[in-house]
């Protein structure tokens, strides 16, 4: 429950909200988010951190006139494209590599060769994040940066949301907490996605996806 007196800043990592939005299946009307924070919140400022690149100049104009502050990172783009053995070989989950192994003839070490892995990649990942160049433009040290710059400079009348599942904030966020200083992680993955690190901090969360009819994209819009 918010006071009026009361300062709260909201922490968006938004590439951690954009993927696993993306990866439950629907889009983010940013504009009804936006509502959202202020409305649940009260929310005095939305920091959205995210990396930097030119083709989404116009989109970074949209979200600054919708009320976010954009915190830019500097990206590096290369144009090296991860192999698919690498990738098979590096596959975590159980059900797909064995869904793989049904289909295509994988030695005891999950490896298949040339078109075989190309095509088996190609079936259970996104070939647009399995193939695009790789961009770098990690924005962890800045958004921490800026949220405890911010807690210091507010003192007693400050508290902070972040929008983030990543256990690299767990630390920061346990700073929070132990100077009363959080209002909520709202984590944009559901609970079994989570950071352990997070969880384990016994902190006030709450998940994006049971808010979905808040901010659901239906039409063109942001």
């Amino acid at each position: 429950m918010f006071t009026n007196n009361i300062n709260v800043y909201v922490y968006i990592d938004g590439n951690n909200l954009h993927r696993s939005v993306k990866e439950l299946g629907w889009k983010m009307d940013y504009v009804k988010f936006f509502e959202f924070l202020q409305k649940k919140y009260n929310a005095h400022k939305a920091y959205i951190f995210i990396g930097y690149l030119e083709k989404h100049k116009a989109l970074y104009q949209d979200l600054e006139d919708i009320g976010y502050e954009i915190m830019f990172k500097e990206v590096v783009e290369t144009k090296e494209v991860m192999k698919m053995q690498t990738i098979v070989k590096s596959v975590k989950s159980v059900d797909i590599t064995c869904k793989i192994k049904t289909i295509y003839k994988l030695d005891s070490q999950n490896r298949v060769k040339g078109q075989e892995a190309y095509e088996a990649i190609r079936n259970y990942f996104d070939p647009d994040v399995v193939l695009r160049p790789s961009v770098k433009g990690n924005c962890d040290g800045d958004m921490v940066l800026q949220i405890v710059k911010d807690m210091y400079e507010q003192g007693k009348n400050y508290k902070a949301v972040i929008v983030s599942a990543d256990g690299d904030f767990a630390s920061t966020i346990k700073l929070l907490q132990e100077r009363q200083s959080l209002e909520m992680v709202l984590s944009p993955c559901k609970e079994n996605h989570l950071s352990i690190f997070i969880k384990k901090l016994n902190v006030p969360i709450d998940y994006v996806y049971r808010h979905k009819k808040w901010f659901e994209k239906i039409d063109n819009s942001i």
